[in-house]
């Protein structure tokens, strides 16, 4: 299967003073949280669009708008939190068993470990071997876990429902980089909503 490669992130930054079971779906409603004056973003449509409220140990952690047909997502909705900058090195790359059927699990599940995904999962989103020996793109998360401050938090985003693939160099290239502490010193200041859009520009 093909991949697209993501040249740009673009993302949406909100903030605003705190306001006072997890679904693949049409709406967004039982993730609305995190969304600025819980709402989505408009206008955005497709026959192969899932909503995904994203669940980790029971528990609702962002919103993603996943293209189930390019195994990309669109967009990644969350709440910035203050890390210690520590990263989940332990954490396993999971799936979402929801794209399978709507019958399965609500919670975020860890990938297989073999060389072949079950065909089911490779048909419906990404998978480690899209990614394997891979030179030209990296896997790129939208909702990143610097952004996060919770372990449980952290290892939520570890999912490929999460991730797109970036360019390489363009990810090394100091401009791509050069934003991330400046960003991060801001956000860490108020409450902020950021949605971070999945641009693409080019494929392989």
């Amino acid at each position: 299967m093909h991949l697209f490669c993501t040249c740009v992130l673009s993302f949406s930054l909100l903030t605003a003073s705190p306001l006072v079971s997890a679904t693949v779906s049409n709406s967004f409603r039982d993730c609305s949280q995190f969304f600025y004056m819980q709402t989505p973003p408009a206008g955005i449509t497709g026959t192969s669009l899932r909503r995904i409220c994203q669940k980790y140990a029971d528990k609702l952690r962002y919103a993603t708008l996943y293209d189930s047909s390019r195994r990309l997502p669109l967009f990644s909705a969350y709440i910035f939190k203050k890390s210690d900058g520590k990263r989940r090195m332990d954490t396993p790359w999971m799936y979402e068993p929801q794209l399978l059927s709507d019958d399965e699990s609500r919670n975020m599940r860890a990938l297989p470990l073999t060389e072949d995904s079950p065909p089911l999962i490779e048909d419906s989103q990404a998978v480690l071997e899209d990614y394997t020996d891979a030179v030209e793109y990296r896997r790129g998360p939208l909702n990143p876990d610097l952004h996060q401050a919770e372990p449980d938090d952290k290892s939520s985003t570890y999912t490929l429902t999460n991730v797109v693939p970036l360019i390489t160099d363009f990810f090394m290239q100091a401009t791509c980089l050069g934003y991330s502490a400046p960003l991060t010193q801001h956000l860490s200041s108020r409450q902020s909503y950021l949605i971070i859009f999945n641009r693409l520009f080019c494929s392989t």
